[in-house]
Formats: C-alpha cells, sequence, structure tokens
C-alpha cells in the first residue's frame, strides 16, 4: 500500500470536521428552535394501518399524510390498553393505567396524578380543550388543569338534535362530530391573546363506530348492508368480544360496507384536521406550534375474528396507533420504527418544552425528544 501524498492527507484533516458536521446536520434539526405552542390532535379508534402514511391505498388522508412528511413518524406506536379513557389517561400523564387509576372506559384517574395540561398551565399556557366523547372529559378527571374545556354535553347542549346519531336516520343538516370539534377549538384559539402559549388539546370521535360521517361524506358509500351486520352480531353476541369465526359470503360483502364508511369517516375527519391546520397558520401561528398527532386505540374489522371490537382483546389492529410529531427545527420525513407507547408522550413533551427536571413528576415513559431532533437509535422500551 502506497502511504498518502502529503497535500491528500491536510486535505482529509482539515474537511473531515466539516463534512462530518454537514453529515451530522443532514441527519438531525435544529433542536434550539423550540415550539412556543402546543396542539394535540387526538383522533377515537383510528387504526395505525388507515392512514396514507402508512401505506394505505384507500385512504385519503392528505392532511395528516402531510404531518408525517414533515416530521417524525413513529410507525410502531402503541397504546396501554385499547381503551379510551386508560388510554387517554395515559396520554396525558405518562403513566400506565394501572399507576394513573383508570382501567375501565368511564374510570377516572387518580387525584393526586399530575397532568400535563396542570403543568403547562402553571408555566402560564393558555390551556384549552375540546372533548367530543362522553368518556374522556371532567367526570374522568380529565379536563385537570385545562381552563376551558369544551365537553361532549356542551357539543350536544350546542347542536340539539343535529348530531343525535343512531343505526337508521341523520338529520339532513347534521354538521359533523369533527366540525363542531374544529369550530369549537378555533372559537378557543381566537379567544386567546396572540402573544399567549397555548395548549390545545382536541379529541374528534370520529370515526368510532356507528361510522355516520355527515352528508355529504355519507352519500359515497352504501352503507345498508354494514348496519345489518353490525345488528346480527349485537343480536347474537353472548359476552363482549365475542369471536365469529365465520361470517360467510353475505357477511363478508357487509364487512367491507363497514371498512369503506370507516375509511369515509377518517377522510371526513382528516378534512377536519386540515381546516383547524389551516386557521392557524392564517393565525401565524402553526410555524410557532408543536402538533403531535395520535390515536387512543385502533379497531377490529375481522382480525382474529373479532369486529367492531377495540376493547377487549390485545391485538395489534386495536393496540397500534399513529404517532406523528411535527414542528418546529425538526427534519421532515423522518419515519422512526421503534416501539414508542402513549406513556411516552408527556415525558416527551416536558422535555421539549423545558420543564426543569425538578418540576416533571414521575413517569413510566420513556423521553422521545433525541429522536424527533436526531436520528438517535430507540433506547429499550419497559414491556
Amino acid at each position: 500500500m502506497h502511504p498518502s501524498p502529503p497535500f491528500f492527507r491536510a486535505f482529509v484533516s482539515r474537511t473531515a470536521p466539516v463534512l462530518a458536521i454537514a453529515l451530522l446536520w443532514l441527519g438531525c434539526g435544529d433542536r434550539d428552535a423550540r415550539p412556543k405552542n402546543l396542539l394535540i390532535l387526538s383522533v377515537d379508534t383510528l387504526r395505525a394501518d388507515a392512514i396514507g402514511a402508512a401505506g394505505y391505498q384507500a385512504a385519503r388522508t392528505p392532511n395528516i399524510d402531510r404531518l408525517a412528511a414533515e416530521g417524525t413518524y413513529f410507525t410502531t406506536a402503541l397504546a396501554p390498553m385499547p381503551r379510551t379513557t386508560p388510554a387517554l389517561g395515559s396520554l396525558l400523564t405518562g403513566l400506565w393505567p394501572q399507576r394513573h387509576g383508570s382501567r375501565e372506559v368511564g374510570d377516572p384517574i387518580r387525584e393526586e396524578v399530575a397532568t400535563l395540561a396542570e403543568i403547562f398551565s402553571q408555566r402560564g399556557f393558555a390551556t384549552l380543550a375540546v372533548s367530543a366523547n362522553d368518556t374522556a372529559g371532567p367526570k374522568q378527571g380529565l379536563d385537570r388543569g385545562f381552563e376551558r374545556f369544551v365537553t361532549y354535553r356542551d357539543l350536544i347542549a350546542s347542536h340539539g338534535d343535529h348530531l343525535y346519531r343512531d343505526l337508521t336516520d341523520i338529520p339532513p343538516d347534521n354538521p359533523g362530530w369533527a366540525t363542531v370539534v374544529t369550530d369549537q377549538a378555533l372559537a378557543l384559539l381566537r379567544a386567546t391573546p396572540p402573544e399567549q402559549p397555548f395548549l390545545l388539546w382536541t379529541f374528534f370521535f370520529d370515526p368510532h363506530f356507528l361510522y355516520r360521517p355527515p352528508r355529504p361524506w355519507q352519500d359515497q358509500v352504501e352503507a345498508g348492508r354494514c348496519w345489518e351486520l353490525y345488528g346480527y352480531f349485537q343480536e347474537h353476541r353472548q359476552e363482549s368480544g365475542q369471536v365469529f369465526s365465520d361470517v360467510g359470503g353475505v357477511a363478508t360483502r357487509a364487512l367491507e360496507d363497514c371498512r369503506r364508511l370507516y375509511d369515509v369517516e377518517i377522510a371526513y375527519t382528516d378534512a377536519e384536521i386540515g381546516r383547524l391546520l389551516a386557521a392557524l397558520a392564517e393565525m401565524g401561528r402553526l410555524e410557532e406550534t408543536l402538533v403531535v398527532f395520535v390515536a387512543d386505540h385502533g379497531e377490529n374489522f375481522g382480525e382474529s375474528g373479532l369486529f367492531f371490537e377495540h376493547g377487549d382483546n390485545v391485538h395489534d389492529a386495536g393496540l397500534r396507533v399513529p404517532l406523528i410529531w411535527k414542528g418546529p427545527g425538526m427534519a421532515p420525513g423522518r419515519r422512526d420504527p421503534g416501539v414508542v407507547s402513549l406513556v411516552d408522550v408527556m415525558p416527551t413533551l416536558l422535555e421539549v418544552f423545558g420543564v426543569p427536571g425538578d418540576q416533571r413528576p414521575t413517569s413510566d415513559g420513556v423521553d422521545l425528544a433525541p429522536r424527533l431532533w436526531s436520528r438517535a437509535p430507540p433506547p429499550p422500551h419497559p414491556a
């Protein structure tokens, strides 16, 4: 082997640090660009594989997909339980259900448990929330720390019977749950002084069963066979979570109708999320906002013989959820395949927003911040 010429060694010695920094920069965002505001977009019953960013060809989710393309998309995110209240309790406390106290739908979290909104409120944030699910509100303690919390019952009171959903009829002027959630969220934001940082949490009820998007969205899909199939399951099941191993050819086609209705509800919700983000951009506040997109749990469409289920099993269809982070200084288009959980969201947010360590409550989660701004390898996650 011939020795390298002196000029070559000199060139390498001088340029290597620059090249190393350039390579590091290409794989990292600007960690010093801290966000001012926080927007948590949570969706009820959204499967991890039901968005375009996950490769689902039938998806019509351009706004969710854009978040994934512009931020960090965790492709193996898990709910701690496939039930709304325990899962959201973990999202807002950073604790497993057995630690925050809610193990069943509707069970409240323990009074002594600190919440994300309480911590942000103490730091001067306007803390705002809109929830379209009656099992995710004040009765469950999820309103703690929010100065303004628009509940499911508030939405019903303001829209009368127009939001009522049943198996046989939708009022022609039904605005849809996602629409009223977005309307209320924007009203809260517009009432907040522009100089005050905000935490806004929205919980969209769609696409939870009964899969009833408003018109004209509903008119895109034949729905009758789906509801007939659902009625059959309800009539013949002996207990929640009963397995149906063979639904037959007709029922299989009805199940396909159900999935199409589900997809349309997701498309409708995506459109409303896009409206919320566009309005935030018009206010000049989107660029300084960290957006976290997540679901509480998924949904079963025949996996392991389960249909319209997400509470009584621990299969991937019910446990896996989309988790996307998009904010100032983050490098776009990053996909992280490491296993993460909803309990990781709160400790990550406390790190991102610079909450001192002595002001952070105990958490069962892992801080994901290094993986948002760099390609740090995922640490082991406790089971």
